[in-house]
């Protein structure tokens, strides 16, 4: 009867220890959540240490210090840093600050919606530290479909062929050049 009554009584005392000790882990994790649920309500508030929570959680630590760096040596605002991660993503705001886009051009792309050619600064990225490794960052629209950069006239499909070469310094089309002329 003693024995029972110490297991009762030891169960009895490790569920509220055990649920206490999962509450504990989930709570840390609440912590975070409001910062960043009010910060999605009020961009206008967002800090450094705001971008640098988004950005831990798909970059490793030293590619944050190392975006961090170089986003504080251009003058790039958080405000501007966010805007970038909601309209595209961390992994393209990685890249565009690796290779040293400035402010006035992240700026100017947020306006016009667009993104700079990304295979380009990939290069200018690995350059200045950040692995090359890293999944290519996809376009989004508004709508989440990805655009081709490059289209075929009137399909909207990548295009991978080149257009003709006649000659150089020759355009395509040109009226005064007749095509038997280029062949001689």
């Amino acid at each position: 009867m003693v024995v029972l009554f110490l297991l009762v009584g030891a169960a009895v005392l490790a569920v509220p220890l055990i649920s206490g000790l999962a509450g504990t882990t989930d709570a840390r994790g609440r912590e975070r959540d409001p910062r960043l649920r009010y910060v999605a309500r009020h961009p206008e508030q967002v800090n450094i240490g705001d971008i640098s929570r988004l950005l831990a959680r798909e970059l490793d630590r030293a590619e944050v210090e190392l975006i961090l760096d170089r986003a504080e040596a251009l003058g790039v605002k958080p405000w501007t840093m966010l805007s970038w991660i909601q309209r595209n993503d961390v992994s393209s705001l990685a890249l565009v600050l690796a290779a040293e886009l400035s402010h006035e051009e992240l700026l100017l792309h947020l306006g016009n919606g667009t993104l700079p050619d990304l295979a380009e600064l990939e290069v200018f990225a690995a350059i200045n530290g950040l692995p090359a490794s890293r999944p290519r960052p996809r376009r989004r629209t508004s709508e989440g479909v990805v655009r081709p950069s490059v289209a075929r006239r009137g399909t909207g499909q990548p295009s991978s062929r080149m257009p003709d070469i006649f000659e150089p310094g020759c355009w395509p089309g040109d009226p005064r050049i007749e095509p038997g002329d280029l062949a001689a």
